[in-house]
């Protein structure tokens, strides 16, 4: 009888467990984090005049450590101004960094001052690397946080942002230190090099917030949470155009939470991502159970992505409301055959965008940069629901194209409407697939069937 009973018991929570979206559950799960209510004002401990000229670093970093050491709280960068902080902002365990209303930290454009805390570990287009520091770095933390309602200004126009085009011979020694996967500690970048520091990069933390500010002009990617679990970000307001500048790309990390976002950016408005190639399947850390939610973006390239660097794999995915003034593709997922791995159990629906110059939906296997390799990702399980797009331009709406020797399976898109499509080729391009179902997608007002 005893027995029995237990069986019920597993039987039932089973059951419960079942009719719960992994989506809910996740959300019970992600929780911001909670500090001490105590407050150091960086005036308190070292030079901070906000004149924007005056180096207010040192206090700064006195501050986070007087905090950290008491167990914890609030550092508080008080408006208004413009403080000038000449080098990166290592952040510590239980520490809040407030940017209040009104004040601004305005880093430095020169490149070596991000040396001052020597070669920092950092993870670069999915491999990682030892380089200049990122601007805000965090790395094996737990509970810290960047909030507020000031500005931080990463000056990127003026520093590491000219370096894109100077970067191909470093990008290509990091890449193919990761496909050969030599010692982390001997890939090391820095002075001499052209690798571009992202401007907020927490790496291995646990209970991650960022809320409320406006970040502008970084030199890279802009917020990028790297093997890190419970993240939020929200309420934030990105502006940085620059090339290849990615609003936010969760990476390696799960348990996250996106959302009420404005974001301008130069590539990517959101990318999931969990490292590339050979180096991708060292670590082995997927992305997983990915919340984006309430955002509004700008973009030439993907307003909502996955890939390309995805070797560790990306699963669970849930994006519910998205309005675009411009985008790319607004639905992209990227891969090449490099890179191995799934996508997988992706949920898109809610979505809104103005002025796409590619496709509604892509599905790419044949990503730029592709190194020659023979491992293609498995894509399949995907939902997208109520998606509406107008003035696309001569792509097919909607591209999906799997390969021959790994198909793209289970795709379902309902109530798909695109508007003022000027192509001249069939509205749907789909290769190499199994199981692709189209309920309700028009375009220009025409039925398009499902692809047989």
């Amino acid at each position: 009888m005893m027995a029995m009973h237990f069986l019920n018991l597993a039987t039932l929570w089973s059951a419960a467990a079942a009719s719960t979206p992994w989506y809910e559950a996740a959300l019970e799960r992600i929780t911001p984090p909670v500090f001490r209510a105590v407050d150091y004002d960086i005036h308190h401990y070292g030079i901070a005049v906000p004149d924007g000229k005056t180096d207010a670093r040192d206090a700064i970093k006195a501050a986070i450590k007087a905090c950290n050491t008491a167990g914890g709280g609030r550092v508080v960068v008080p408006g208004p101004g413009t403080y000038y902080v000449a080098g990166p902002i290592h952040m510590k365990a239980n520490v809040e960094l407030h940017v209040a209303t009104g004040a601004t930290l305005k880093f430095s454009s020169t490149a070596s001052d991000f040396l001052k805390e020597g070669l920092t570990l950092t993870r670069f287009e999915g491999t990682e690397v030892y380089n200049y520091s990122p601007l805000i770095y965090g790395y094996q933390l737990t509970n810290v946080a960047i909030t507020g309602g000031g500005t931080l200004d990463g000056s990127g126009q003026a520093g590491f942002a000219q370096w894109a085009s100077k970067q191909k011979d470093d990008q290509n020694a990091a890449r193919q230190a990761g496909n050969d996967t030599t010692a982390v500690c001997t890939r090391q970048f820095g002075e001499g090099h052209f690798l571009r520091p992202v401007f907020v990069q927490m790496m291995g933390c646990r209970n991650l917030l960022v809320e409320g500010v406006t970040i502008i002009d970084s030199p890279f990617w802009v917020v990028h949470p790297v093997y890190s679990t419970n993240v939020i970000v929200r309420n934030i307001n990105i502006t940085s155009p620059h090339v290849n500048n990615d609003g936010v790309d969760p990476e390696s990390s799960v348990d996250v939470l996106i959302e009420n976002a404005y974001i301008v950016s130069g590539d990517d408005c959101v990318s999931i991502k969990s490292g590339r190639d050979a180096d991708g399947w060292r670590v082995g850390q997927p992305s997983e159970n990915i919340i984006v939610r309430n955002m509004t973006c700008s973009t030439s390239s993907n307003a909502i992505c996955v890939g390309s660097e995805m070797a560790g794999g990306v699963r669970r995915v849930f994006v519910d409301g998205y309005t675009n003034t411009n985008a790319g593709n607004v639905i992209g997922f990227k891969s090449n055959k490099d890179r191995g791995a799934s996508i997988e159990d992706v949920l898109i629906r809610n979505i809104y965008s103005e002025n796409v110059k590619g496709s509604t939906v892509s599905f790419t296997n044949d990503y730029h940069s592709w190194r020659g390799g023979d491992f293609p990702t498995v894509f399949r399980n995907f939902t997208l629901e109520n998606v509406h797009t107008k003035n696309e331009g001569g792509h097919a709406p909607i591209s999906i194209k799997g390969l021959s020797e790994q198909p793209i399976t289970n795709v379902t898109i309902t109530n798909l409407t695109v508007d003022d499509y000027t192509g001249s080729g069939p509205p749907a391009d789909v290769t190499n697939t199994e199981g692709i179902v189209f309920n309700n997608v028009t375009v220009n007002g025409k039925l398009v069937p499902s692809p047989r």
